[in-house]
């Protein structure tokens, strides 16, 4: 079976993408075409081909439009050119517009074996224009990351379509835990770790977690803080540069973040409810959190509610009470991390609990 992994975007960016791509390249026949970003994870064993090769994010998310356009017509070239060399090839992609392009190639070369699979990571506002684009561009299979996505979407199609959930999620660090450099250690000391990873805007609790920084107590703990921040935030953050118990990275590559997980008793979501694609949130940072058995503290949000099944995984809070600085604090004192959260993962949300589902999805398409 052949699949054309193509995105105008990077799937080698995305944690979840990684465990995705090397469990179907053992069957299957892959090839993959994305943007690059330097950095980012390296594929072996299957073809890639470079929209273009990016050297940072910040180059990444400053595209010209020009070379926007110049992505459609290269995505649509490949795709042609798939559909006409294989027989009942299948198109797995990320972006909505794809889907769209799959279904004009397919009338235009009467190809009607060739199925669609979209997953989808970044909620598609119903509301906008574009989503009438997907309303009359039929895709074979949609990958949901969490349960509300899926309601959301079905509510416009009557459920008509095949839909699978499949979580941002990934697997247990079975190697050894790599460490922090000895000058960092020896700062931590003996107290207690909180972490945020992730990039955080205005759009973010960075409220909450100001004033946890201040409150807590600086002998007691200690905040980690990897991320990039808006213009807003850093200015906001900058005050605890030289604070004793605050270390803040702006970048870390993802095959690094070990170091920072391996250290971390106590992780924190900061999302807040703004629009549909926060609420509905599905983290992959949450699963990473959870794999190295360090238990979460974050907003009651949809996309999240579900998931809490059990105390150990942490604890959901109203973000917007007032008290709720005294009630982080005193959950800090309360919670450790424990490997009972880690065999609680491997059981409940381990990414290979779900592959096997993924996989007999995408043949049972091919078998059409």
């Amino acid at each position: 079976m052949n699949i054309l992994l193509i995105t105008m975007n990077s799937f080698s960016s995305i944690p979840v993408m990684r465990f995705i791509i090397n469990e179907l390249k053992i069957k299957h026949k892959l090839y993959l075409v994305e943007c690059y970003i330097i950095g980012s994870y390296k594929f072996d064993l299957i073809k890639s081909s470079y929209i273009k090769v990016f050297n940072n994010n910040s180059e990444f998310n400053n595209q010209t439009v020009l070379f926007k356009l110049f992505k459609f017509f290269k995505v649509f070239h490949k795709i042609g050119c798939f559909a006409l060399q294989n027989s009942k090839p299948i198109i797995y992609t990320q972006d909505y517009e794809i889907i769209v392009f799959c279904n004009v190639i397919k009338k235009i070369l009467f190809f009607k074996k060739m199925y669609i699979v979209y997953h989808q990571f970044e909620v598609v506002d119903l509301n906008k224009n574009r989503f009438k684009y997907l309303k009359s561009s039929k895709a074979d299979l949609i990958i949901f990351p969490e349960v509300n996505r899926l309601l959301y979407f079905n509510k416009f199609t009557n459920g008509h379509i095949s839909s699978l959930i499949f979580p941002n999620t990934c697997h247990v660090n079975i190697n050894i835990e790599k460490k922090l450099d000895n000058d960092i250690f020896k700062k931590i000391g003996d107290r207690k770790v909180v972490g945020h990873v992730g990039n955080i805007g205005s759009d973010h609790f960075i409220d909450v977690l100001v004033k946890l920084i201040e409150y807590a107590n600086e002998d007691e703990f200690f905040f980690v803080l990897i991320g990039q921040y808006d213009l807003k935030v850093s200015s906001i953050l900058l005050k605890f540069k030289l604070k004793n118990n605050v270390l803040m990275l702006s970048y870390l590559p993802h095959l690094e973040l070990s170091k920072i997980y391996s250290t971390i008793d106590i992780g924190i979501i900061l999302y807040k409810p703004i629009d549909i694609n926060f609420d509905c949130c599905a983290p992959n940072k949450l699963y990473e959190y959870w794999s190295y058995g360090i238990p979460v503290l974050a907003h009651k949000l949809k996309g999240l509610n579900p998931l809490f099944i059990n105390s150990i995984y942490g604890e959901l809070f109203n973000f917007f009470d007032s008290n709720i600085v005294i009630e982080l604090s005193k959950k800090i004192k309360i919670l450790e991390r424990n490997n009972y959260l880690k065999e609680s993962f491997i059981k409940d949300y381990d990414i290979f609990n779900f592959i096997p589902k993924l996989k007999n999805a995408i043949e049972e398409l091919h078998e059409k």
